[in-house]
């Protein structure tokens, strides 16, 4: 892993003349969540990327809204740059080496000993991907993988832009202001034609916006409740597999005695009979094999 990816500030802040801008980490997820809904919708231009027109349109008002924050886009576009080094950085890693993997389910990089050790000895400071979580690694995956950023309003995997830009967010505002326009021009006959028939397509948008936003919402609430259900479903696993905390909730033990009835359990090689006692089952067994009364 470059160390041109390493991440140079909190991802949880961005620097704004001389100042932070904190993004909390229901914000974090929130725009993630949103990015997510607009690539399943269809909300990508064609080149893979995200118009400005769209972001501030349907991305920034739906979680200004949210959270009662006033995040702009130049807010977006520091916060995209950030995640998007994030990303690089531990999928940079998968092809450090055939030996790394992904597990979904535990959201960790997999890897045996030697293959962490060579790749920490080259990058010493990405110990992080050895020893935590990476919740958000599969939606990043999804939102910068085939990104390439073409353009001043698109964010994209590109550090920088140029002037080959298509500029959709402009182009599309440009349309909008010779349409009004022609509209309003008096030069035109049946000027209050035109104008009821743009209060109508105006109330018939409101309303489009107003369906969609309900259905990110959903879609929003629903994936929290599948990530909430599935990290509650590890932490399960986890301890049900944990012979230690097995023995620790059983109240009044003595630390030794602790220490002793998990040694005897590993060489009887019963862990899993033990953990699928009850405490009082436990308790007992721990009293006649362990403390000898």
């Amino acid at each position: 892993m470059g160390e041109s990816h390493q991440e140079t500030q909190d991802p949880s802040q961005e620097r704004e003349k001389g100042s932070y801008i904190q993004w909390s980490p229901e914000e974090n997820k929130t725009l993630i969540n949103l990015l997510l809904d607009a690539v399943a919708s269809g909300l990508r231009d064609s080149n893979g990327t995200f118009s400005k027109f769209m972001v501030e349109r349907r991305i920034l008002s739906t979680l200004n809204r949210m959270h009662g924050c006033n995040k702009t886009y130049q807010h977006y576009s520091n916060r995209m740059k950030i995640l998007k080094t994030k990303y690089l950085n531990a999928a940079e890693l998968l092809r450090f080496s055939s030996g790394f993997g992904w597990d979904s389910t535990t959201k960790r990089f997999t890897a045996s000993k030697e293959v962490w050790a060579e790749y920490l000895k080259a990058h010493p400071k990405f110990k992080k991907f050895r020893d935590e979580t990476f919740e958000e690694f599969d939606d990043l995956k999804i939102i910068f993988d085939k990104n390439i950023a073409t353009g001043t309003n698109a964010i994209g995997l590109g550090e920088t832009t140029d002037a080959q830009t298509v500029r959709v967010a402009e182009t599309e505002k440009e349309q909008a202001n010779c349409e009004r326009d022609k509209k309003t021009s008096p030069l035109n006959k049946g000027d209050d034609l035109f104008t009821q028939k743009e209060s109508v397509e105006e109330a018939d948008e409101l309303n489009t916006l107003t369906t969609i936003t309900q259905k990110l919402f959903n879609l929003i609430e629903e994936r929290e409740t599948r990530h909430k259900q599935e990290a509650e479903q590890r932490e399960a696993e986890k301890k049900k597999n944990n012979l230690w905390e097995a023995v620790k909730e059983i109240s009044d033990l003595d630390e030794h005695v602790c220490f002793d009835a998990v040694k005897l359990i590993n060489q009887l090689g019963m862990k899993d009979v033990f953990i699928s006692m009850s405490v009082d089952e436990r308790y007992g067994w721990i009293k006649h094999n362990v403390i000898g009364f």
